[in-house]
């Protein structure tokens, strides 16, 4: 089996399970955020934690960083931010190290306002673990950040993550339209 199949099954799987969950539990019309953080949590615990996180955050055919939103939200929980976050830095400084700059796109599809609230937590624990890692300077590294399907939301979305979010990741950051993004991803080599 090709990675790639490999990685869609494994993405079937947790759809599957998830849908389980919800026909099990009946999905909330209100308290949505903590059923939602449940159900990832059950994810998390059903699944390795290993490839959910390597399938939610890889490495792009360009020698960029990748990080798949859609992925993350479906296991991503207080009990595992810390070995998210991990991972992430690990694939920053082995690009880094590698071709000497970053590169980061991140594909934002179905985030909304309410999601970038359920996950504050892990945005601000990130920057703040980059920024206390002295041994990169990833303000001297970075060339751009860039958000693929953007959402229709994002400027409520940046008022919210502004605070958190170093001023020079603000200053990379480059928005792509939901239709730029899908020939964005198709040369990157997007895991679907």
């Amino acid at each position: 089996m090709q990675n790639q199949e490999i990685q869609e099954d494994i993405l079937n799987q947790i759809n599957t399970f998830r849908e389980d969950y919800y026909n099990k539990s009946s999905k909330n019309i209100f308290f949505k955020k903590s059923q939602k953080m449940d159900c990832a949590m059950h994810i998390s615990n059903n699944f390795s934690l290993e490839d959910l996180i390597k399938r939610s955050c890889y490495f792009t055919l360009d020698n960029a960083v990748f990080f798949d939103y859609t992925v993350f939200k479906l296991f991503a929980n207080d009990g595992n931010y810390e070995s998210i976050i991990n991972y992430v830095i690990q694939l920053f400084d082995y690009c880094i190290h590698q071709t000497g700059e970053l590169k980061v796109y991140i594909n934002l599809d179905g985030l909304t306002v309410s999601g970038v609230e359920r996950y504050k937590s892990i945005i601000m624990l990130f920057f703040n673990k980059c920024e206390d890692d002295k041994r990169i300077i990833y303000a001297n590294t970075l060339t751009h950040w860039k958000i693929l399907n953007t959402p229709s939301m994002i400027d409520m979305i940046k008022n919210i993550v502004k605070p958190l979010v170093p001023q020079y990741i603000m200053n990379k950051v480059i928005l792509v339209s939901k239709k730029d993004s899908v020939e964005y991803m198709q040369r990157i080599g997007y895991i679907s």
